[in-house]
């Protein structure tokens, strides 16, 4: 299966190679930015927890 992938890498031209480089490009961009944006969500919400027990409270809904 190796070997077949590489035969078929080495037969492309300029072209198909610089296309496959941009895609491999485009799709990492989009992964170091989606973890990019899954490690501030967590950040975020660890400084939300973080302060339990401080004395800051805050109320989410009126109470009757």
């Amino acid at each position: 299966m190796i070997r077949r992938l590489l035969r078929a890498l080495l037969r492309l031209d300029r072209h198909e190679w610089v296309g496959a480089a941009c895609a491999v490009v485009f799709i990492g961009g989009i992964v170091v930015a989606y973890g990019d944006r899954q490690q501030r969500d967590e950040l975020a919400q660890s400084t939300l927890t973080a302060c339990e027990g401080c004395g800051k409270t805050a109320v989410a809904a009126r109470q009757p």
